[in-house]
């Protein structure tokens, strides 16, 4: 507003002074007043820019700074993609924890770390939901108290490390108290210490821990999900951060921190007040999945005499699931494909109880002449570092060109082949659930010679997963210049690079045999 008046001035100024002293000397006194308002606007734009400069250097702005810096990955975004992938919570489920003696205690003040544990398709994603919705609602009815959430929803490196989570920890506490944001912006003073920060776990702690001590903080709720998932690194330094922190709270100032932890079995977790899934609270699990069952049946009550057999339909459900929501999901997903109750009584009778062995009857489907390229997908999804792109799957991925269909389509036919092993979102690749993935990688496989030959040896397969990253390596043009590997065009013509060069080295540690990388041995 006022640089527009300012030039107003200029502008009248300048017209007047031509009007007025257009005398003798006017071809000097034109050329003067025209240069006036050039270094009047010269001046203007340098004040401009010296006001940017402040700008940019405000507490607002460095507070915003701090927090876009942080920011990964949005938790309440990462809640709905579970909710879509997995479904939505059955009414009447997890509610039985509200009144569980530990979970009550570390609500209302006692412990301030608890450990919520369970095995494979026991739910606890679910619960982990149900935790955190019913933390908003008390969070929000006092200005003292913020709630903080963290879900493993894919394996990427927004997600399954020490850095994207405590990345995540401190990028909401910030947003949720822009003030807090004032107790680290040394840790953010200039970009080579931001990077710094960012990539260090230690750092990080450090800067959450400064976030969580700030003075009237009051009471901060955090529910972790599936900590379990995260690589073995992370996990163990997190675990032990957290072991020393609350060994320490009680003499910690500033706010109360009170944190749960949802996985599976994990050492040195069991310092803490525990609520185990299974086998302490089987009764609990066996009556969500009771609701579970009552509710996915209701989807086959169009087919005609349906109420005759529901009751024995849901009785055999509940006997064979054996405490597991995953594998009623799985049998739900097939019954709902049947058009009679005849097919659908014949149908369960030839599925087997228990998660491995229905995912060793999805693999018994196969036909042979398939195999082969499904045992390389299921490699790559098993033991890569991240989710692949579709694209990027297709470039590792041999698949025979019949003409009949594009090469997307044709590793897209070969996902769905696979069951419901696989699973596509956002045009990423992965396993439907972490216990796909230890039935891939078990060292026995029920004794079938066909079932074994989708056994997953680890450091085998992560010795054919380097070889064939530095293979894409060695044939890119990064041996004659350097190259944006995020670049389109780049990703066009070796849609595996980005990914090769990123985790070519995460393979090759792996791996334990050095002998077949040596033909690589140039690059390396």
């Amino acid at each position: 507003m006022m640089s527009n008046r300012l030039l107003d001035m200029v502008a009248s100024i300048h017209v007047i002074s031509v009007i007025q002293r257009s005398d003798s000397s006017g071809r000097r006194l034109l050329h003067f007043w025209s240069v006036t308002p050039i270094l009047f606007l010269r001046v203007l734009r340098w004040t401009q820019f010296a006001n940017s400069r402040q700008d940019a250097e405000s507490p607002q702005s460095k507070v915003k700074a701090c927090r876009d810096a942080l920011f990964l990955a949005d938790p309440i975004v990462d809640r709905e993609i579970l909710k879509s992938t997995k479904g939505q919570r059955t009414a009447g489920t997890c509610e039985w924890i509200r009144d569980n003696e530990a979970y009550r205690s570390w609500l209302n003040g006692g412990s301030q770390c608890l450990w919520i544990s369970g095995g494979p398709g026991k739910g606890k994603t679910m619960l982990s939901i149900f935790l955190t919705e019913e933390l908003e609602r008390r969070t929000q009815e006092t200005e003292t108290a913020e709630l903080l959430l963290f879900y493993f929803c894919t394996a990427d490196e927004k997600h399954n490390n020490a850095v994207a989570i405590l990345r995540g920890l401190a990028y909401q506490l910030v947003s949720k108290r822009p003030s807090l944001a004032n107790h680290v912006l040394s840790d953010f003073e200039s970009p080579k210490k931001t990077e710094e920060t960012l990539k260090s776990p230690s750092a990080l702690w450090i800067t959450l821990e400064k976030l969580l001590q700030a003075p009237n903080l009051g009471t901060v709720f955090c529910i972790l999900d599936g900590l379990d998932e995260c690589d073995n690194d992370s996990s163990t330094l997190l675990i032990g951060k957290f072991y020393e922190y609350f060994s320490e709270s009680s003499n910690i100032s500033g706010g109360q921190f009170k944190l749960a932890i949802i996985s599976r079995k994990i050492d040195r977790l069991d310092a803490f007040p525990q609520i185990k899934l299974d086998p302490d609270n089987d009764e609990h699990v066996k009556g969500d999945i009771r609701h579970y069952i009552a509710s996915s049946v209701q989807r086959l009550e169009w087919i005609q005499g349906f109420n005759d057999i529901r009751e024995s339909l849901e009785a055999i459900l509940l006997n064979r699931s054996q405490g597991t929501f995953l594998w009623v999901g799985f049998v739900m997903e097939e019954l709902s494909k049947k058009r009679t109750c005849t097919e659908i009584m014949e149908a369960l009778d030839g599925i087997p109880r228990g998660l491995h062995a229905i995912y060793g009857r999805m693999l018994m489907q196969i036909e042979a002449s398939r195999r082969p390229i499904i045992i390389d997908i299921l490699r790559w999804v098993t033991l890569a570092v991240r989710p692949l792109t579709l694209h990027e799957l297709m470039a590792v991925i041999h698949i025979p060109s019949t003409g009949k269909t594009s090469n997307d389509q044709a590793i897209l036919d070969y996902i769905t082949l696979c069951g419901h092993i696989l699973t596509v979102h956002n045009q990423q690749v992965s396993l439907i659930h972490q216990s796909a993935r230890d039935y891939l990688l078990q060292k026995s496989a029920d004794g079938d010679p066909i079932l074994e030959e989708f056994q997953i040896t680890a450091e085998e397969t992560h010795a054919r997963l380097a070889e064939m990253c530095l293979d894409c390596l060695e044939k890119s043009d990064l041996r004659y210049t350097s190259l944006d590997t995020k670049d389109v065009l780049v990703l066009q013509k070796s849609p595996l690079l980005h990914y090769a060069v990123q985790h070519w080295p995460e393979h090759a540690r792996r791996c334990s045999d050095a002998d077949k990388l040596q033909s690589n041995g140039k690059i390396l």
